[in-house]
């Protein structure tokens, strides 16, 4: 009987610790145990807050392939920053790293153009473009004029001195310079005053750039529709002294029904809209250069032909210089370019003189129709091309005061 006893006070411990064993394991394997329940909980939520049940579903970047929160910004109560502050801002804050741009809708896409602009043919004559485009003559400099471009953005430059330029970031940098170069290349072409044999067309133009994309030429749909809202806000509260006309220098090869929409209403509230065909030698013009109410750009040489590299098409409506150009660059020097982006800026700057000269006449500012109606009068064929390749021809800046 005693060792009964003792086998019993021996074992008994061990065998309260195996029941004991086996109910947490029991308890781990029932299909109704606490933690699941938990995490079925859980996977209530995610569903929940599935993307795909959102109105309009964000997609990645896939231009940088690159997925971050979309920065939000009250674009309505921007201030633009005058250009001779720009550097001083710059000074004061680290150079940002490369950024990676806000999701878009889908369309987003990368302009290929932006990053490949500079010409390595540089003409003997320098000025050629300008004595093409006859401007040299001319009693108009753009003054009374207001002019936006979309683009990379502007850094300042010795030949911007006394310009009328402000700028306005879109992209979220919070520094309006441009490090791709082509924002500061067009802003040139239009506004940069005289020097070592270059002239913008219009210096006396009031300017104001909207920062669309970054160093890498990067931009999106929602970037270029907040630019647009931006103008339509501005020209609302300046209704005597508004941005009559559009810079574009960016091609995109599909349609998107939301950025026309946005680019109709702009159209329709008095703005032209002046867009580069594209740089890739087809027919078939870029959007917003193939909508039929924005003035298309093709790109000729300094022999007066065709560029090869200009797309064309049925909307296609005029064609400037385009190749070997001398244009200001980011080192407070002169770069060579080429591109349709830069027949666009010409194009920009002849209807920005079209339009002071209109102005001056008539006391207003001419619509759209009036303006591509003046322009349609002044240009001249190009020999031996056929008109799907030119549009109306080269504008000649010389008859401007004639035909208005």
């Amino acid at each position: 009987m005693k060792k009964f006893t003792f086998f019993l006070l021996l074992f008994f411990p061990l065998l309260c610790f195996a029941q004991k064993n086996f109910a947490k394991t029991a308890v781990k394997n029932s299909p109704v145990s606490g933690p699941q329940q938990i995490n079925t909980g859980r996977t209530a939520n995610i569903q929940i807050q599935k993307p795909a049940q959102r109105e309009t579903p964000k997609t990645p970047n896939v231009s940088n392939n690159i997925a971050c929160k979309e920065q939000k910004r009250n674009f309505q109560t921007e201030k633009t920053i005058p250009l001779n502050k720009v550097q001083a801002q710059k000074e004061n804050k680290p150079t940002p790293a490369k950024p990676a741009l806000p999701p878009a809708r889908p369309g987003n896409y990368k302009v290929v153009y932006w990053t490949d602009f500079i010409d390595t043919q540089t003409p003997k004559e320098k000025d050629w473009a300008i004595k093409l485009l006859d401007t040299k003559k001319l009693s108009l400099d753009g003054r009374g004029v207001q002019v936006a471009v979309l683009d990379s953005g502007i850094k300042n430059h010795p030949q911007f001195n006394g310009a009328n330029i402000e700028v306005l970031d879109i992209t979220g940098q919070d520094n309006p310079v441009d490090f791709c170069g082509h924002g500061t290349a067009v802003a040139g072409i239009i506004v940069g005053k005289r020097a070592n044999d270059f002239s913008g067309l219009a210096p006396a133009v009031s300017l104001k750039s909207y920062k669309i994309a970054d160093e890498s030429g990067t931009t999106n749909n929602n970037y270029i529709i907040s630019a647009l809202n931006s103008i339509l806000d501005y020209n609302r509260q300046h209704p005597d002294n508004k941005i009559s006309i559009i810079n574009i220098s960016y091609g995109l090869a599909q349609d998107n029904f939301e950025l026309k929409n946005k680019l109709a209403e702009v159209y329709s509230s008095g703005v032209s809209i002046i867009s580069a065909g594209g740089n890739e030698g087809i027919q078939g013009l870029l959007f917003p250069a193939a909508y039929d109410f924005v003035f298309a750009a093709g790109s000729i040489d300094k022999d007066k032909t065709v560029s090869d590299f200009s797309n064309w098409g049925q909307n296609l409506d005029f064609v400037l210089p385009g190749s070997g150009l001398m244009t200001l660059g980011l080192n407070n020097d002169y770069v060579w370019v080429k591109g349709t982006s830069f027949s666009s800026a010409y194009l920009t700057g002849i209807a920005a003189l079209a339009t002071q000269a209109f102005k001056n006449k008539h006391g207003r500012l001419p619509s759209p129709q009036e303006l591509y109606e003046v322009l349609q009068k002044i240009s001249t064929p190009v020999r031996n091309t056929p008109s799907v390749k030119q549009g109306y021809g080269l504008p000649d800046a010389s008859k401007i005061v004639s035909y208005i």
